[in-house]
């Protein structure tokens, strides 16, 4: 969908859309994924114990979330202006940058459903919840490129509308108890709160490292720019979306296989496998790039075909690392993440 939209958009256009994107991945990864890993291994802990415990840490981590998105929303409204002029260099992309803030409440909305329904290992209604959003943000979009004039804002309420609308219909439909009886949400909320210290700063500065490319790019170069790298990375980031479809499956594995005592037998046969394709994916990826160029990229993208050879084996190295090996460091060891990341982020940023 993204390639449709980059071949209906100029660079500029479909600049200004992608770095509405990058904020709502942004607080995605800051929030969102802090929470998410939390009540993945806290929950879990407790799901055949104490059923009512497990489901107090996911309400508890579903209201926390949200409130920290919404304060996020109402920085973000209040200083919308300078955000404005210091990213898009005007003063008239308010109503997108609002439009951000919706999208990212119902996506961190919908991110705790699909939790949920991880936890208890109901893989069918998770692909079923991720296909629906699909259908409704790839029909919007379709709809709105088709009978409406290229226009980013109107794209983003439709990211937004489309994860608004799944998370509504799955608590109706699914019960999925993310809402309920808050009697023992005061509990849960400190115990979630001692996990959250290690698990925010490292998803934190992780996830500002992996999006300050762009930010970067947008607040020293035109829109124009931004376009023509966000170019390279819609096809350098299917990578990174298989590893996250990956991860879905493999991470819910984790303490019960560690519990069982096979967990590293698991964890050698899987990496094996991943460096073997992520090996083969690079080869025929770096081959692929000037057909890219040629057959698939308009003219004013040209430079994008660059931009995706050098983005890609990094997101190969994400696919590799991210599905398995990262998500256990996360559970046993989050400190020794976060130190990583503590080192990584200054060089990445003396280095842009």
């Amino acid at each position: 969908m993204n390639f449709a939209i980059l071949r209906c958009l100029g660079t500029q256009a479909f600049g200004a859309y992608s770095l509405c994107m990058a904020g709502i991945l942004l607080a995605d990864g800051v929030i969102g994924s802090s929470f998410d890993v939390a009540v993945l291994k806290l929950a879990m802990l407790t799901r055949k114990s104490d059923l009512d415990k497990s489901y107090d840490l996911e309400r508890s981590a579903f209201v926390m979330k949200l409130a920290l998105v919404l304060i996020a929303s109402i920085v973000v409204f209040l200083f919308a202006r300078p955000i404005s002029f210091l990213f898009f260099h005007n003063d008239s992309s308010l109503n997108l940058i609002m439009s951000g803030c919706l999208a990212a409440v119902g996506l961190l909305s919908m991110r705790s459903i699909q939790v949920h329904l991880q936890i208890d290992h109901r893989f069918a209604a998770y692909g079923g919840v991720d296909f629906a959003h699909s259908c409704l943000r790839f029909g919007g979009i379709g709809l709105v490129l088709w009978l409406l004039p290229p226009n980013p804002t109107a794209l983003i309420l439709v990211v937004a509308a489309a994860a608004m609308i799944v998370v509504f219909v799955s608590i109706v439909t699914i019960g999925t108890r993310i809402l309920g009886t808050t009697s023992g949400l005061r509990v849960a909320s400190w115990e979630l709160t001692e996990f959250l210290r290690w698990s925010l700063l490292t998803a934190g500065i992780g996830t500002i490292g992996r999006q300050v490319d762009i930010l970067l790019l947008s607040s020293r170069a035109d829109l124009a720019e931004v376009g023509i790298y966000s170019g390279g990375m819609i096809f350098s980031v299917i990578p990174d979306m298989f590893g996250m479809y990956l991860s879905v499956i493999l991470s819910p594995r984790i303490l019960r296989y560690l519990q069982e005592g096979t967990f590293f037998a698991f964890f050698r046969r899987v990496q094996r496998a991943l460096f073997i394709g992520a090996a083969m994916a690079l080869v025929f990826g770096l081959l692929g790039v000037e057909l890219v160029r040629q057959y698939l990229l308009p003219e004013q993208y040209e430079r994008s075909a660059y931009v995706l050879a050098i983005l890609l084996p990094g997101s190969l190295a994400g696919t590799v690392s991210f599905p398995l090996a990262i998500a256990f460091i996360m559970f046993v060891r989050p400190s020794f993440l976060f130190k990583l990341e503590l080192i990584i982020l200054p060089l990445t940023l003396v280095f842009y």
